[in-house]
């Protein structure tokens, strides 16, 4: 077997307790026949996957079990066909698994210290810049470790490939912050004309504020901020509102025998 098996004419796998019916557990790299102490005894260089090496970490699967097959592709000679973990020995003198390859010095990862010594501002961009852009600058910088360059204003024209929300895009999606909250609210008004017994009419629902269509700046995206906390606090409040309208009420249900004009026989 040791002088026959080649993995790239066929690969001997590693089948759990010689089960084929479920996933392998690896395959045979290579084989080596060798004597130990007067006995013939066969090496073979594996290569498990995840699971076997987690199950051998437990104590399973401890021992190998060769599958070796005659006169394999009409050469006439024994070929290994495949190997089973097991967790008895086959036979005597089977060396017992433990993978426990280690590298001499591992490394996942070198850290490097942060040099900022040659980032610089524009000549252009004013001393008071806003918070936003200086840190817009200093991610540029870090990302493409080049020399940053000013956003454009807002409001410019913007490249067809940018992925910033310019003001029509900004507007849009304040509308449909609107348009939902309008939704929710009248919604609610269904639900508590609902639970009065339709005893009230539920009125029509406040228009809902208009956002004004400002440049996208800070303040904007606060005023989305507090457009969706209010979003949220209306949720919660239509929560409570059909919470209390699926309790049922007293006397609900008639009884299990029937009305009061029902006269149960008793047999």
């Amino acid at each position: 077997m040791a002088e026959t098996y080649d993995p790239e004419f066929y690969c001997a796998q590693l089948w759990p307790d010689h089960s084929k019916w479920g996933d392998n557990m690896g395959y045979v790299q290579a084989l080596k026949a060798d004597k130990v102490d007067g006995k013939q005894t066969l090496f073979a260089i594996l290569c498990p996957t995840r699971d076997l090496i987690y199950q051998n970490q437990r104590g399973q699967y401890k021992f190998c079990s060769i599958e070796p097959l005659d006169n394999f592709t009409g050469q006439g000679k024994t070929y290994l066909f495949g190997v089973g973990v097991t967790d008895i020995p086959a036979s005597t003198g089977t060396t017992k698994l433990k993978f426990s390859a280690k590298h001499p010095s591992p490394v996942v990862a070198q850290s490097q210290a942060l040099d900022l010594s040659a980032f610089s501002l524009p000549a252009d961009m004013p001393e008071t810049a806003d918070r936003v852009g200086l840190l817009h600058q200093i991610f540029h910088f870090l990302g493409g470790h080049v020399t940053p360059t000013r956003p454009a204003p807002t409001g410019s024209p913007q490249p067809e490939d940018s992925t910033d929300m310019n003001e029509a895009q900004m507007t849009t999606l304040a509308g449909m912050f609107t348009a939902l909250g309008s939704q929710i609210e009248t919604f609610g008004a269904k639900v508590d004309a609902l639970n009065a017994d339709n005893k009230t009419v539920a009125a029509d629902p406040a228009p809902a504020p208009v956002v004004d269509p400002a440049p996208a700046t800070v303040e904007q995206f606060s005023a989305f901020e507090q457009t969706l906390k209010g979003l949220g606090d209306q949720l919660a409040t239509l929560n409570d509102k059909i919470e209390k309208f699926s309790v049922e009420a007293p006397n609900q249900r008639p009884d299990a025998l029937g009305g009061s004009d029902t006269q149960p026989t008793v047999c």
